[in-house]
């Protein structure tokens, strides 16, 4: 755990710090983490969602061979059936909490004219669907999957 860090001075220092030991971490037989992640974001580039999925079975041990990331309605509806009426109504009210929180934080679309008649602005627009890890391990964190994936 790192100490508390009063100036920023002693911010620097450990982002420093912290930064070395980033580049010069390698992985298991040498090689450079850097030029890892590299290689990863092109093949991700150049194969899309099955490289994706091979790097989830290789990293995430997966051995479905029938894997696929997008949850089905059929998948939720039976994994509802396996936790406690509690816990989903639990889950319920929390996603309406925080739809409610987020309402007030949606960006608003807006444009203008200079004094040269040239017109700027801002436009936002939703996203049809977004990739979202949710990492596995000893405890699970639902309201880490709701914060991420409702706002």
């Amino acid at each position: 755990m790192f100490p508390v860090l009063k100036t920023i001075n002693e911010v620097r220092l450990m982002m420093n710090k912290l930064s070395q030991l980033f580049h010069a971490h390698t992985v298991s037989g040498g090689v450079d983490i850097q030029s890892r992640l590299a290689d990863m974001k092109v093949e991700i580039i150049k194969r899309d969602d099955a490289a994706v999925i091979d790097y989830t079975r290789q990293f995430d041990r997966v051995t479905d061979p029938d894997f696929q990331m997008r949850v089905t309605p059929e998948e939720i509806e039976e994994a509802k059936m396996q936790v406690p009426a509690e816990f989903v109504s639990a889950i319920q009210a929390a996603k309406v909490n925080i739809e409610a929180y987020h309402r007030n934080q949606l960006p608003q679309d807006w444009d203008n004219v200079d004094a040269s008649g040239n017109r700027f602005g801002v436009q936002f627009r939703a996203l049809d669907s977004v990739g979202m890890y949710v990492p596995g391990g000893r405890a699970s964190y639902p309201s880490t999957v709701l914060m991420n994936a409702i706002p």
